[in-house]
């Protein structure tokens, strides 16, 4: 096995015993998990003096990971959250309740910005802790003041092991851009004495090629021995000699080669502990995933042109500039532009120097196969000329790749990923590289017709190769990233009903109430009490704008006394919402311990994101039905017809989609306790995006043909084309040839 480096060896006679004593501990994040910016924009904040702008830049741009994953860089530094945008850092264990408060937020600032804290699994589910408000200060930022926002979880049952803490900005907050956030402290539980505060932490992905690891150790260790590799069976001390032996008061492992690219590895720490002491302390088995790029440049290092120009610089018959560029083709803020005129022979190109005796730039990356980047033009100006890049090493040798993808790629004013195998520059010495050159040439050696136009380019990046696993799979209809039965068997319901002209419908029994909306919130029963607040708009729906827009049923606590079951519909059109799930209907709640016993929540972003229903008990997991949106339409820029329903006899839950059946599921056979108050538009998820019209409360779970009345006005003809995830060759139709695709894509997904 190859190693990285090694400490001289400590030879020792070492029993292997796990210590494993509970402690708790304050600490600082360990990783940044999530964040939630679709601006593709480039993060900004106070710097190290508490300055959101200098004489050289404006903004301050920031690193959240720097910043919020460890020792912030001081206690005036923050990163700026705006609004309906979300950072969540993970921490080593669990956090926990204890005396006080538990989790410990700095907000710089003071201009009565507020964000709402969720605790995390660092996956997919969320908790609300409650809403962190800044002071204010008229003296705003200037003032360099902080607020300490405090929460406490006693109470608190979350229904699953909390280790990340999320900040999703309100905003609110004046003159301020967001929510800025300086520090994040939380109570953790770890296990002592072995070692801990894994960094990359636990199953983080997207680790740099030359990260170095680190931990926390016991305090007791005369020695220390890392277990490193690619298997479970290299971090087993029965099965595998240690990577490296170190001293025993070194924490952190610096590899002497990098990470391999797209690589998976696991690690371990174990303590050789001096005499008088436990023999041996085995950490637990830690792992982490190397980002599948290494990136040349990106571009957003620069703040401003003269620190582009210092890297980047452009031939004769071109201008080159920095831009500040918002495109979801990728995840930054800045992107080269060049401006080239042409005529004859000419030429026009960027070229990025690294000239050293060092060869600065280092091609030769472990697992890297690909030099991709990504190029556009205006769509408004002629294509492209020849689309070229050029490679030099220190040994001034050259190669010269030219463009010969998709020609209407030139030309159409979409951001494209160009990729070259490296095998096109096998005569490089690609750990030594000098320079790369991007750029133009006229096609026509001979033509004395001036061409002009602009070359866009970003993400330059040395990839590993790209596995099937690691593209969406468009038939993986319950988003679960594996094609399987569970996908077969919604492509066959899918089928069998989209095959029907015509839904049988059943007329329901009259509603508890009825609010259609048509100009007013009254309810065209005369059984609920309502009331709106904020911006809320009426003509023929009703239309949420804002986060303080709702609309209440004051006398929801009716809800209680049915016996049945409870069904409730509504048409919805959604806006683009970041929140994972916006509240659509939320009964009483109170940050953090009292969740609602009724909740609707959905919501779409970039990926398809969660949909639920609850009703009972929170902590009772049969009373949530979740759910996965499967296409766009189902949430926003259209209009839908919802229904949920529960059968308080048998516990049956349901969510029925424009008249059909979306998701079923077995709950807890009881009814509502405890609501007041019932709320639409917002909640304890935050607010909705969007409008909602003829809403109804049926005192009784509706069946399929009652719901298919209500979604086509009792004609069981769907008014607007039915939502078909199957139709995977857009043919309008789910059929043979759509389950040709599935079965190829299930075969290759293998």
């Amino acid at each position: 096995m190859k190693r990285f480096y090694s400490y001289p060896a400590i030879c020792a006679l070492v029993f292997y015993s796990a210590v494993q004593a509970t402690e708790v501990v304050w600490q600082y994040p360990c990783e940044l998990t999530h964040v939630s910016k679709p601006e593709c924009d480039c993060w900004t904040g106070l710097n190290e003096n508490g300055k959101w702008e200098t004489e050289e830049h404006f903004p301050v741009y920031v690193d959240p990971e720097h910043y919020l994953a460890g020792d912030p860089p001081s206690d005036k530094s923050a990163v700026t959250i705006t609004t309906d945008q979300w950072i969540e850092v993970g921490f080593a264990g669990e956090i926990t309740d204890g005396p006080d408060a538990d989790v410990i937020i700095r907000e710089m600032g003071r201009m009565g910005e507020t964000a709402l804290i969720l605790l995390s699994d660092g996956r997919t589910r969320t908790y609300p802790l409650g809403i962190a408000t800044a002071h204010y200060d008229p003296m705003g930022p200037m003032s360099q003041e902080s607020t300490i926002c405090e929460f406490d979880l006693k109470d608190v049952q979350p229904g699953f092991s909390p280790r990340a803490v999320r900040i999703l900005s309100l905003g609110l907050g004046g003159a301020s851009p967001g929510f800025d956030v300086g520090s994040v402290k939380a109570r953790i539980t770890v296990q002592s004495p072995s070692p801990y505060l894994p960094r990359p932490g636990h199953k983080v992905t997207d680790v740099q090629p030359n990260a170095s690891l680190s931990w926390t150790g016991s305090g007791q260790a005369s020695a220390v021995h890392l277990y490193l590799g690619q298997d479970l069976s290299a971090v087993n001390p029965d099965e595998s000699d240690p990577f490296a032996s170190l001293p025993g008061d070194v924490n952190v492992f610096v590899p002497s080669e990098h990470w391999a690219l797209g690589q998976t590895y696991y690690w371990r720490v174990v303590e050789i502990v001096s005499s008088g002491h436990s023999p041996g302390n085995i950490g637990e088995v830690w792992q982490f995933q190397v980002n599948p790029h290494h990136v040349i440049d990106n571009f957003d290092q620069y703040n401003d042109e003269a620190s582009f120009r210092d890297d980047w610089w452009a031939t004769y018959y071109a201008t080159r500039s920095l831009i500040h560029c918002q495109d979801s083709t990728y995840k930054g803020c800045h992107a080269a532009k060049l401006k080239y005129n042409l005529t004859g022979s000419d030429y026009a190109e960027y070229m990025h120097v690294k000239e050293s005796g060092r060869g600065e730039m280092d091609w030769n990356q472990p697992g890297a196969t690909t030099l991709e980047l990504y190029f556009r033009s205006l769509p408004d100006e002629a294509a492209l000329p020849n689309l070229y890049v050029r490679v030099e090493d220190l040994a001034r040798e050259q190669m010269f790749v030219l463009y010969t993808d998709d020609p209407n790629h030139l030309n159409d004013g979409l951001w494209h990923p160009w990729r070259i195998d490296l095998s096109e520059f096998d005569n490089l010495e690609l750990d030594r590289i000098a320079s790369i050159s991007i750029g133009v040439q006229f096609p026509d050696s001979g033509s004395n017709t001036p061409t002009s136009g602009s070359l866009f380019i970003d993400e330059i990046q040395l990839c590993g190769p790209r596995h099937l696993s690691d593209l969406p799979l468009e038939t993986d209809l319950n988003q679960d990233q594996a094609v399987t039965t569970a996908d077969l068997a919604l492509f066959a319901a899918e089928w069998l009903s989209t095959s029907r002209e015509v839904l049988t419908v059943q007329e329901p029994n009259a509603p508890w109430c009825h609010l259609a909306f048509d100009g007013s919130i009254s309810d065209m029963q005369g059984n609920a009490q309502t009331s709106s607040s904020g911006d809320v708009q009426f003509d023929d729906h009703a239309d949420f704008n804002g986060s303080e827009a709702s609309i209440k049923i004051t006398n929801a606590q009716t809800l209680t006394q049915f016996t049945q079951g409870i069904t409730i519909s509504f048409w919805q059109y959604g806006e683009h919402s970041i929140h994972r799930a916006d509240t659509l209907v939320c009964s009483d709640y109170a940050y953090p311990a009292q969740a609602p016993e009724l909740a609707i929540g959905l919501g779409l972003w970039e990926h398809p994101e969660s949909l639920f229903w609850q009703c009972g008990l929170r902590q009772n997991p049969g009373n949530l039905l979740t759910g996965i949106h499967q296409v766009p339409e189902q949430w926003s820029q259209r209009w839908n017809h919802w229904a949920f329903a529960k059968d308080f006899i048998t516990g049956r839950m349901s969510v029925y989609l424009n008249g059909r059946l979306l998701a079923r599921g077995q709950g807890q056979g009881s009814g509502l306790t405890n609501l007041n108050t019932l709320e639409l538009g917002n909640g304890w998820y935050t607010y909705y995006d969007g409008s909602l019209d003829d809403f109804r409360i049926h005192d009784y779970a509706l069946n399929t043909q009652e719901c298919a009345y209500l979604a086509t006005n009792g004609t069981g003809e769907v008014p607007q084309p039915a939502l078909m995830p199957s139709d995977f060759n857009q043919d309008g139709r789910v059929d043979w040839q759509d389950y040709a695709v599935l079965a190829g894509e299930w075969v290759n997904s293998k």
